[in-house]
Parts: C-alpha cells; sequence; structure tokens
C-alpha cells in the first residue's frame, strides 16, 4: 500500500509538468525566489551518476509514513545514505538495461531527522553522508549547504458540509528557511468517484496545481475548482522539497532530495 502512495506522490510533479494546462501556475512572489513545479520535476527527472531521496506522506487518518528511493549508474548496489548514527542501505534493488541504472525503495519507521535541516553532502563510493552544518566538517566532495525543508502539516477551514468550496482555505505549518515554496496540488479520478453522474461529467484524470510561498495558507479560488465536476471526489496535496546536487574529484555528480507531503480527500461544492 505505501508503493502506491508514494508513486503518487511523486506524480504531483511528474503530471503536472507533462501536462499543457494553462492552470498550472507559478503565484507572484517578492524576489522570485519560489520555485516553479517545473523546477521540482527537473530536479527529480536531472541525470546524475547517483541520487537518493527521502520522502515523508502523512493523511488526517495517519501519522508520517517513510520511505527513501536511491538510484546509481550501473548494475551495482546504489548509494547508502548516512545521516547522523543512522544509515539506510539499499541492497534489495532492481537493474535496467536500457536506462543502465540501478534502483531501490525501501520503507523506513522514521526518518523525520533530515526534515527541517540544512546540509553538507560528503560522497564515497557506495555512500552519501549528509552532515548537519552545525558540526562544522568540512570536505573536498562536500556540496553547498542543502536545507531540507520540515515536515508539512495541513488543516482545512471554511468547509461547507465537509465540502471544499471557494473560499475555503488550506492551513499548514509555514517553514520561513524554505526558499522553495510549496505546491499546491489538486487531483481528479475517475475510479475513486461514488457518483455515476460525476464520472458522466468526466471520465479521464486530472492534476491541477501551482506553487505559491510557503507563508502558511491558501485559499482555494472558484478558478482552482472550475475545470472539475460538481461533488467529485478530490485528493488535495501540500508539498515541499529541498534539493541539491553535487560533483566529487572524478567528476562525478550526486544529488539528495527530501520530500514532505501532506494529502486529505474532499468533496468539492462550486
Amino acid at each position: 500500500m505505501k508503493k502506491i502512495i508514494y508513486i503518487s506522490v511523486l506524480s504531483i510533479f511528474s503530471l503536472t509538468s507533462c501536462s499543457d494546462d494553462k492552470g498550472i501556475e507559478t503565484n507572484v512572489v517578492t524576489e522570485n525566489k519560489v520555485a516553479s513545479i517545473e523546477d521540482y520535476f527537473e530536479f527529480l527527472n536531472t541525470e546524475t551518476n547517483g541520487s537518493v531521496i527521502v520522502q515523508s506522506i502523512s493523511t488526517p487518518l495517519s501519522s508520517e509514513a517513510f520511505m527513501a528511493t536511491s538510484s546509481i549508474k550501473g548494475d551495482k548496489t546504489p548509494l547508502a545514505l548516512k545521516v547522523a548514527e543512522k544509515t539506510v542501505s539499499f541492497t534489495n534493488r532492481q537493474y535496467s538495461q536500457v536506462a543502465n541504472k540501478s534502483y531501490s525503495n525501501v520503507n523506513l519507521d522514521n526518518m523525520s531527522e533530515i526534515f527541517g535541516s540544512t546540509f553538507k553532502v560528503a560522497l564515497s563510493e557506495n555512500q552519501l553522508e549528509a552532515k548537519k552544518t552545525s558540526n562544522n566538517s568540512s570536505s573536498s566532495d562536500a556540496v553547498e549547504s542543502v536545507y531540507i525543508p520540515s515536515i508539512v502539516k495541513a488543516d482545512y477551514f471554511g468547509l461547507k458540509e465537509g465540502k471544499i468550496v471557494s473560499g475555503s482555505e488550506i492551513v499548514w505549518n509555514a517553514d520561513d528557511q524554505n526558499e522553495n515554496g510549496v505546491v499546491i496540488s489538486i487531483e481528479y479520478n475517475p475510479l475513486s468517484q461514488l457518483e455515476e453522474s460525476v464520472v458522466n461529467a468526466k471520465s479521464d484524470n486530472l492534476l491541477k496545481g501551482n506553487t505559491t510561498e510557503d507563508d502558511g495558507s491558501y485559499t482555494i479560488t472558484t478558478k482552482d475548482l472550475a475545470e472539475f465536476p460538481q461533488n467529485a471526489i478530490l485528493t488535495f496535496y501540500v508539498a515541499r522539497a529541498g534539493y541539491g546536487i553535487s560533483t566529487n574529484d572524478a567528476g562525478e555528480d550526486y544529488s539528495l532530495a527530501g520530500l514532505t507531503v501532506n494529502r486529505a480527500d474532499f468533496k468539492i461544492q462550486k
């Protein structure tokens, strides 16, 4: 079940970025530091010699669940990740001849220590070591500081009989150190609908979203709901991420990312 959830998390970026929908936008923000959805997607799909992504997801009915994904060029064991005294190894792997890459996913009991902290990444032959900058450690193979935002938690206000309407507000724990902003996404899946009339009105998937400043709130607009059928059950995502790429002395590049997502399902009323 977790595997399905995490594939859906990454689809927030991949499906949205591949869409030609003009409703997908980045809000205008002072100094324009907020990353667009395309910026997130570009990083997650950047070709590197190796990468590690740590993911966190929560829902109103569950606490945080964690997963880590590692990949590396060639038919070999993907990079391990060391954070403080914890090491995550990726021994159960799959190799793709087409991509010439090895991949591995592992579910974790807890990996909260990587969120809400700034790291430098030391590179070795088979491991990324994320060191908090407070350690003042140095290395010739260290990436510039990378901030992984704190785990996102969201609540919904201004509902009408339990339904999302124009003017409903999404409120989350703002992270003033996160300059990449927050992705607000709304997903429609016909297979999730309980009413035949809803599916008849729209039989294909639709994912819309934008990025906004990480200031702790977003108000749902009439435009946000316009393309979804009346009484549709929609999935609302609030997501933010931190990421960075480093290069070692051999010219090999490696990436580290932390992605945190809160999701909730609501009917809408337009």
